[in-house]
């Protein structure tokens, strides 16, 4: 007799991008951002999310974009690139009205390379700037209220210079736009300090933190129906957002049968894709400093990390200053840090052995 093939639907989901089933703690996030496109006025309308790998970021653009999906909207869904201005003209164009060629004379071909993608000019001398175009896509589209939803932010590109001063000017200029950005700290930090990019200082920021353990629990009982396994599990996570899906998804997998086996198949996909893409993109100083952290507690003294590697204060304090940036580290007292990532102190023991 064969055994009949019974599909079950994990609702845990730790696939970089998409939005799980359970997607824990964001929800605020989220409406807020979704209520304020109903009011011109609202401060959230510009909102730029900072948050470290695995932290939910790209996850929240998804859910965001999969909730204003309108006709009445223009939605542009887009990752910082070399190229990424011309990958929003494109959408604008497409989700303009048909006619959007005939009432703007030099977008006369989807397929001409001219600008990028998108654009023949009428004047072979005089190619449109992205400013121009833009604004002449949004002046045509007045009963469309524009979304940009950007991830990857970073203010090393002259693109995003430029698009910044086009949203701004569409801003002042009286467009119905409004923006989601999200990045990681250190980038964020870098958009909001930049002398350039002085309009986005006053977005609203929302840096993303661990989910309460409490939460993790009580969301882990509805799901498994057993409390002290919910508990333990939750407890497992550190409440970061992409072990919260791993452990969830591993345990429900399992049936419920093998914490100790979930935690570390979590352990394992969560260095291999949160911590070794992290750590490999660090400095020698910048790892240093973290090996010189990792003592065996959950809590290390700033004099301590001195002492360890042996070199100046001011010379250690600007990689300490560097680490909380990228929000690797978090202080937690006068003097006092620790890892913000789970598990980084038994990451970087497995790498030392491997080096």
């Amino acid at each position: 007799m064969k055994t009949q093939n019974i599909k079950i639907n994990n609702p845990f989901n730790p696939q970089f991008g998409r939005t799980p089933d359970v997607f824990l703690g964001r929800d605020n996030v989220v409406n807020e951002f979704v209520s304020g496109l109903d009011d011109i006025n609202s401060m959230n309308r510009a909102t730029i999310i900072a948050g470290v790998r695995g932290s939910g970021k790209t996850a929240i653009l998804s859910d965001v974009k999969s909730l204003i999906v309108d006709k009445n909207r223009i939605v542009i869904d887009t990752t910082i690139f070399d190229g990424f201005l011309t990958d929003i003209i494109d959408q604008a164009i497409k989700q303009s009205a048909k006619n959007i060629l005939k009432k703007i004379p030099y977008l006369t071909s989807l397929s001409a390379l001219s600008f990028g993608v998108g654009i023949t000019p009428q004047n072979a001398t005089h190619i449109p700037g992205f400013k121009s175009i833009i604004t002449d896509i949004a002046e045509e589209n007045k009963n469309k209220q524009i979304v940009f939803i950007l991830d990857e932010v970073h203010n090393k590109s002259h693109e995003m210079r430029e698009f910044i001063a086009t949203y701004q000017h569409l801003v002042r200029d009286g467009f119905d736009v409004a923006i989601l950005m999200a990045g990681t700290p250190d980038s964020v930090f870098d958009i909001l300090n930049d002398k350039v990019l002085t309009f986005f200082r006053s977005a609203y920021r929302v840096y993303l933190k661990n989910i309460d353990i409490r939460l993790v629990a009580y969301d882990y009982n509805v799901i498994f129906q057993n409390e002290v396994l919910a508990h333990e599990a939750a407890e497992a996570s550190y409440g970061y957002p992409y072990l919260i899906q791993l452990v969830g998804y591993y345990l429900y997998k399992d049936r419920h049968r093998d914490l100790q086996r979930t935690i570390l198949q979590s352990k394992i996909e969560l260095f291999r894709n949160v911590h070794e893409l992290i750590f490999y993109g660090l400095s020698d100083g910048d790892k240093r400093f973290l090996n010189a952290m990792n003592n065996g507690e959950n809590i290390v003294s700033f004099s301590d990390i001195v002492v360890k590697m042996g070199v100046a204060k001011n010379y250690a304090s600007s990689y300490r200053r560097r680490l909380l940036d990228s929000g690797l580290i978090e202080e937690v007292g006068y003097g006092k840090l620790r890892f913000a990532l789970p598990y980084m102190g038994e990451f970087l023991l497995e790498i030392s052995r491997m080096i």
